[in-house]
């Protein structure tokens, strides 16, 4: 029995050390958890989240550009940043497909074909009613052409509602990202038209869509 408790000290020693490194050095965090005393109240949809205060001023930012976008609570919008959970959350929005598109991340092929499924899956009169939420420089970021899904053109049928920085976690969170709000410029019921036929034409043997040619 003597002879385990030198392992089961250092095993609690491990245990104890790999604990401090995820308080000091959390994953994708601007800093340590100790840091994290910026409080910011999700009203209704979930209570008081505790972060880091440039994680705090971000999503002010995101609430402010949302609010003077004249962004209702409750719309959907479709992330095509690749690397923003939970902002759509925060600005009340509805989460168009999948609470989080997953980007182009390194190692991770098939996120436009992946993307594209989902929003074929989504029915036309929500995609008609949807804004958008790009990041054009970002490193994640899914093809414009992909709103062909449903038929939409990302620099013709949407306009610039507004505009905030993003911390990029790439560079430590030392710089940061634009991202834009775009709002839908169409009347839904001609956005609506133009999904169902696009969807029409998608379900064609042999039809291909523009950005999983990408891939």
């Amino acid at each position: 029995m003597a002879l385990l408790l030198p392992f089961a000290f250092g095993a609690q020693f491990i245990t104890a050390g790999q604990i401090l490194f995820g308080i000091e050095k959390p994953y994708y965090q601007p800093g340590p958890l100790r840091s994290a005393d910026y409080l910011v109240d999700l009203g209704d949809s979930g209570g008081t989240l505790r972060v880091a205060p440039s994680t705090g001023k971000f999503i002010e930012a995101v609430r402010k550009t949302a609010d003077q976008a004249g962004f209702q609570a409750g719309t959907p919008v479709i992330d095509l940043t690749g690397r923003s959970p939970g902002t759509l959350h925060v600005m009340g929005a509805s989460s168009t497909g999948q609470p989080w598109l997953i980007g182009n991340f390194p190692g991770m092929p098939g996120s436009n074909r992946v993307a594209t499924q989902v929003l074929k899956g989504v029915a036309c009169p929500e995609l008609a009613r949807a804004w958008l939420l790009i990041e054009p420089e970002g490193p994640f970021r899914f093809p414009a052409t992909i709103t062909s899904v449903f038929g939409a053109d990302q620099s013709r049928d949407f306009s610039i509602a507004g505009s905030f920085s993003s911390p990029d976690p790439l560079s430590n969170f030392t710089e940061a990202r634009t991202q834009h709000l775009m709002r839908p410029t169409r009347s839904i019921e001609e956005a609506s038209r133009a999904c169902t036929e696009a969807k029409a034409a998608l379900a064609q043997p042999g039809s291909i869509n523009k950005s999983e040619a990408r891939e």
